[in-house]
């Protein structure tokens, strides 16, 4: 690869970069707006766009009041194209929840569940997320899973405290 094909593809994913960031933050943008914020070309913020949309990441949204000529449409961002699980292992029970690219809980359920070191009890808590996924989200969208054990664990690590 020569420099020139090097430098070409990391400002590709500079731009790309710019723009994703810009609607993140905004939850959505016109395309002029966009452009703006990026200082970027016209073609080329629109190629960003069309790889995002593409992706299933941004979508079409409404179309606005126009001051003169095509009316803007928004570009959002789909904070639910992917998904985070976290599972908050207590002593007595559990708390699964599943939140999306904005961080928002899109569901949380509580299990009683007294902790004990098996596996039994992985098995379980295996379960109770595998179910609580395929109730609420496609599991293909899951990018990670997350445990926690607030407290203190005890010293022959069968508690926690």
């Amino acid at each position: 690869m020569d420099i020139s094909t090097a430098n070409s593809t990391s400002l590709r994913l500079l731009n790309l970069n710019k723009v994703l960031n810009q609607v993140y933050a905004a939850g959505s943008l016109t395309q002029a707006k966009i452009k703006e914020k990026s200082h970027l070309s016209g073609p080329t913020a629109i190629q960003c766009i069309q790889f995002f949309k593409e992706k299933g990441i941004f979508y079409e949204g409404k179309a606005l009041a126009s001051s003169g000529g095509r009316k803007p449409t928004l570009i959002c961002f789909n904070y639910n194209y992917r998904y985070a699980v976290g599972i908050e292992v207590r002593s007595h029970h559990i708390d699964v929840a599943i939140v999306n690219l904005k961080g928002e809980c899109v569901v949380l359920k509580t299990v009683r569940l007294p902790f004990e070191q098996s596996s039994a009890y992985l098995k379980e808590v295996s379960r109770i997320v595998d179910e609580l996924i395929e109730e609420n989200i496609e599991k293909e969208k899951v990018i990670g899973i997350c445990v926690a054990f607030p407290g203190e664990i005890s010293l022959d690590k069968s508690r926690i405290t």
